[in-house]
């Protein structure tokens, strides 16, 4: 494009030329630059998008007697602003949710259904961190106390203090519990909370409950714990 101004030219440019060519150059730059799009964040990449994290995975559920009761593969899904869940019972049943973290709502949410109609609605969010008691740690975790007696048993003194120790020691825990109501057939309305609860030796609980009087007493309906298949 330079022929435009130089090539036709048989004497030397002006200085004013010059100064006039410069004076465009500039413009054209600095257009170019502030036409530029600014950086901008990329989606859910905010801490509260990784909350739910600790869920993702392909699991081995099991109950509170350490039975086999199905599988469940949670994976991210839509550049990671939404977890996927692929539920299925050892006697065939089989489910699927959508969770995701509402930015507006500065809430989680959850929508479920299975094949058999069955559908939940639920909203909540991540617990304040809490201690993990002795108690607690009883009813979570009943093969670490069996394996204490056991020691016991054996005179494995050693082995006990420190099994000991770790059930004295209050471990951090991370919960996210989530809410909703759901109206029968018959019209009743129920109130449904579940709770995700990632424990110390890396499995998470899950505890569903319900309540047909408004909080004031909960009825177990699930209580499993997820296992990472090796």
């Amino acid at each position: 494009m330079y022929h435009l101004f130089f090539g036709e030219f048989t004497h030397k440019p002006s200085k004013v030329f010059y100064l006039c060519f410069i004076g465009i150059a500039g413009l054209l730059f600095s257009f170019q630059v502030t036409s530029t799009p600014p950086a901008t964040t990329a989606a859910c990449s905010s801490g509260e998008y990784r909350q739910f994290d600790f869920w993702i995975g392909e699991w081995e559920v099991s109950n509170a007697k350490g039975e086999p009761v199905g599988n469940n593969h949670i994976f991210p899904i839509l550049n990671g602003c939404a977890l996927s869940e692929n539920w299925q019972s050892v006697k065939g049943g089989k489910g699927v949710s959508y969770t995701f973290y509402d930015q507006n709502q500065k809430q989680w949410h959850q929508t479920w259904v299975d094949a058999n109609g069955g559908a939940l609605y639920l909203n909540g969010g991540p617990l304040n961190i809490q201690a993990l008691s002795v108690q607690d740690a009883s009813v979570l975790d009943k093969s670490v106390q069996a394996k204490s007696v056991q020691a016991k048993s054996d005179r494995e003194k050693s082995n006990v203090d420190i099994t000991e120790k770790r059930l004295n020691k209050p471990a951090a825990l991370q919960t996210i519990t989530l809410t909703g109501q759901h109206f029968s057939q018959q019209g009743e309305s129920v109130i449904h909370q579940i709770s995700w609860t990632l424990l110390p030796d890396g499995r998470v609980k899950q505890h569903w409950r319900s309540s047909k009087d408004q909080k004031k007493s909960w009825q177990d309906v699930f209580v499993g714990f997820y296992q990472k298949k090796k």
